[in-house]
């Protein structure tokens, strides 16, 4: 299932990368500061929420990301499979 998932996969292109390096950064960054300011007794509600919206963000593009992923390893595998064979007289 993860060579028919791994062929399925489109290569990913710079602009993907640098978009997931910039979130991977965006995100730690936040919760550096966050932590820090826990840490000193600043931190506001409003920057808990932003950080929790980041995370369920990326969580539902993941989830989105998965979801397509496994219906194209469907599909490849339904492509992959022999042929229907009733009612050919294979006896």
């Amino acid at each position: 299932m993860a060579r028919i998932i791994a062929k399925l996969s489109p290569e990913i292109v710079a602009l993907q990368e640098f978009e997931r390096l910039l979130l991977t950064a965006k995100f730690m960054l936040r919760y550096g500061m966050i932590r820090m300011k826990l840490r000193v007794g600043f931190v506001s509600l409003p920057q808990l929420d932003a950080l929790g919206n980041l995370i369920s963000g990326l969580s539902v593009r993941l989830e989105a990301a998965i979801k397509e992923l496994g219906e194209r390893a469907a599909l490849a595998a339904e492509l992959a499979s022999p042929p229907d064979r009733r009612g050919v007289g294979l006896t």
